[in-house]
């Protein structure tokens, strides 16, 4: 019997919704990376490809911002959209580098029992509509960087 029998479907496909919209921003960010880099998409590939992480990846395309575009109309928009980007991110690290277990004493939330943030054994409830919530946020994200892209960058 694994930690996760009893967990229903409902959790588990809020949880890939979590998944399926947070890799929608990755490759937003890759694109937007390639796209600010330069004319030469193969070198513009490598370097996002080179970056390796999320983390890397979206302090990297901050600091180029900050350098082409410091005095643009549009950087305090473009600011709040990392500032937001940065605490999904975190969310969403949480929640996929853990264990999942059913909570006997009332099945519809989920215990989240947390590896690295805080510390081995912490636990924290969810419900499928509080899952649903953060997909719901990530989803928002990506509509404002699509938005940022096609109507502010210049």
């Amino acid at each position: 019997m694994g930690l996760s029998d009893g967990i229903k479907a409902e959790h588990f496909r809020a949880i890939g919704r979590i998944a399926v919209e947070f890799g929608e921003l990755e490759k937003l960010l890759h694109s937007c990376i390639c796209w600010t880099v330069g004319k030469d998409g193969d070198v513009a590939e490598l370097i996002a490809d080179e970056l390796g992480t999320f983390e890397k990846r979206v302090n990297f395309i901050g600091k180029v911002f900050k350098r082409k575009h410091s005095g643009a109309a549009w950087k305090s928009k473009f600011d709040d959209l990392m500032k937001s980007i940065k605490k999904v991110q975190s969310e969403r690290n949480a929640l996929l580098h853990s264990v999942w277990l059913t909570n006997e004493a009332n099945l519809a939330v989920i215990d989240q029992m947390t590896i690295k943030t805080e510390g081995p054994g912490a636990r924290r409830r969810y419900s499928v509509q509080e899952l649903d919530g953060i997909a719901d946020e990530i989803n928002r994200i990506n509509e404002r960087f699509w938005h940022f892209i096609a109507n502010e960058f210049e």
